[in-house]
């Protein structure tokens, strides 16, 4: 993984205009604007430092002149923190990019040009008064970012939150000729929390089932209960999956992809035969988003 990033020009051995570099010039007057790889201002190099492919352009200029084994950025780094303020219960808030606001009089050398902070909302939409700094969301492991989208305002993406209990989740799978089933619980000597069917394949693995049971298990009777939190025909951002409702179950539609085939995975509600309450509505969009994570 690049951390330090050095400024290149793509300039051959004879200069800018061919003529060479032995020439009176104001070029060796201008600082050299080497960058950290740790350091992203934006969603693209937030995916690009997440993923290991970060190069020049898009991050914070380097401090410590490449001497990243003693920079607290890199040490910073490695220690992985959450985000701070996580704003609700739910594993999955939307991200959206606000832009700082500019200065007047200042339209070259802004120091706010180009930079912006991450607004968390819920996944309904509604602020939540958080805001986020890019490098705590490229240090927060246990948070997942979705693909960016643009919306009627703003660049958004998904930021869902692996639940910490999942490592202590089950997942039981039987396979049949037509169908795979598998129950959820939300650790041993726990009550089966739902039921889950895929017809036609499954687009997930089981570490995805288990952050699903997890969320499932946290939640109260009154979150599971029918609420007015209906899921959304499709979500944006997790392109080829579509929900439904029917009757007591819910019903999630893959497009056949790269890695998977085309299916249709329908979910029991164990605790709740009323239908799908808010947070339960919450846990099934998160897993729908881990499946599309982008990094």
């Amino acid at each position: 993984m690049p951390l330090f990033l050095p400024e290149t020009h793509p300039y051959s051995p004879k200069g800018p205009d061919g003529q060479g570099w032995n020439r009176l010039s104001l070029n060796a007057h201008f600082e050299t604007r080497n960058q950290c790889g740790l350091l992203p201002i934006r969603y693209a190099t937030l995916f690009e430092s997440r993923t290991g492919r970060q190069r020049w352009g898009g991050y914070e200029r380097c401090s410590e002149g490449g001497a990243c084994g003693t920079c607290p950025v890199s040490n910073l780094a490695l220690d992985h923190r959450p985000l701070a303020d996580w704003p609700a219960a739910s594993p999955l808030l939307l991200g959206r990019v606000k832009p700082w606001p500019l200065a007047s009089g200042m339209p070259f050398s802004d120091p706010a040009g180009g930079r912006s902070d991450v607004h968390l909302e819920t996944w309904q939409g509604e602020d939540t008064g958080v805001k986020v700094d890019w490098q705590s969301l490229r240090n927060d492991f246990d948070a997942r970012i979705g693909w960016v989208f643009r919306d009627n305002d703003d660049e958004v993406f998904w930021i869902v939150r692996d639940n910490p209990a999942a490592g202590s989740a089950l997942v039981r799978t039987k396979r049949y000729a037509t169908l795979t089933r598998h129950a959820l619980y939300g650790g041993p000597g726990q009550g089966r929390v739902a039921l889950l069917s895929c017809h036609g394949g499954c687009a997930h693995e089981d570490h995805h089932l288990q952050h699903l049971a997890a969320d499932i298990a946290s939640l109260g009777a009154g979150e599971l209960a029918q609420s007015a939190a209906a899921l959304p025909p499709a979500l944006p951002g997790t392109p080829r999956i579509t929900f439904g409702q029917e009757g007591a179950r819910t019903v999630m539609r893959y497009e056949a992809g790269r890695d998977h085939p085309r299916s249709t995975l329908h979910i029991s509600w164990d605790n709740a035969p009323r239908g799908l309450g808010g947070g339960a509505a919450a846990a099934v969009l998160a897993h729908a988003v881990r499946l599309c994570a982008a990094g």
